[in-house]
């Protein structure tokens, strides 16, 4: 824990804080889709300390939904990213000639489409959904993922164990299994914890942009929406736009806080470099 930085276990309590708020704050908080026309846009309050929505629903507890949800999907989408992501890195890194330059070939394809097409035609065709957002998500993210492995199994294999458990005669899967694998650790670990920031601002894009979840369903991104909806020349409910954005740069900042920390500790030159 103290290999990760001031700034690493600031962004891991605010990550932990948020996270329990929004798995436990259901249990005391209102039914986050129950309607109350009368009540309808008020502001904060002690009835409703996050004030209420067009229907007179409680946004802290859409907010505790939202976050909760986007979360989920943040780490996810995060999955099935590494997992393509390692999958055809790894394989490129490893096997070298043609097979590499194939499918790296087809990664520059695949950079070269527009992020947000591709999101949306992969959105019509699955459908809304919560599982077809992370899914969409991570199936456009492990682009990076798949560069940065490849380039750290190309130097793992440069590397003096590497080439002695190839001179000792141990074949390319145990070589790969054994001596490749398990030392793509850090790097894999670093890379996840800063997807999962990219895949929560994803969703939060897709979700203000109407491609998100179906209502009653909140994310981040869907109360964002909802709440620059509420602004009008008649009234300004600042409370629909201000505390849903408030939450989503406090959870992106607390997970890329984080990821710097991670890096920080796994990373053996800074660790060397803050010796006396």
């Amino acid at each position: 824990m103290s290999r990760l930085g001031s700034r690493g276990r600031a962004g891991l309590g605010v990550l932990l804080l948020v996270a329990a708020a929004s798995l436990l704050g259901p249990l005391a908080a209102p039914e986050p889709s129950r309607q109350d026309l009368e009540s309808s846009l008020e502001p904060p309050s002690a009835a409703h300390v996050f004030g209420t929505d067009l229907k007179g629903r409680d946004l802290l507890a859409r907010l505790l939904q939202g976050t909760r949800i986007s979360l989920a999907i943040g780490i996810a989408a995060t999955a099935v990213s590494l997992t393509l992501g390692i999958a055809v890195g790894a394989t490129a890194g490893y096997a070298g000639g043609r097979l590499d330059a194939v499918l790296m070939r087809a990664v520059d394809v695949l950079y070269g489409l527009p992020y947000l097409v591709f999101v949306a035609v992969l959105m019509v065709v699955l459908g809304r959904g919560i599982s077809n957002i992370f899914l969409a998500i991570g199936a456009v993210s492990w682009l990076t993922t798949a560069r940065i492995v490849r380039q750290e199994v190309r130097s793992l294999k440069a590397r003096e164990f590497v080439e002695a458990a190839i001179a000792l005669g141990a074949g390319p899967a145990h070589v790969f299994l054994r001596h490749v694998l398990p030392n793509l650790f850090g790097v894999v670990v670093v890379t996840a914890a800063l997807t999962v920031p990219q895949a929560i601002r994803q969703e939060a894009l897709l979700s203000f942009l109407g491609l998100g979840l179906e209502p009653p369903q909140a994310s981040l991104g869907g109360l964002l929406r909802d709440g620059l909806g509420a602004l009008s020349p008649v009234g300004v409910e600042w409370w629909m736009l201000a505390f849903p954005g408030a939450v989503l740069v406090l959870v992106v900042w607390a997970l890329n806080a984080l990821a710097d920390g991670i890096r920080d500790a796994l990373d053996p030159r800074l660790e060397r470099s803050r010796r006396p």
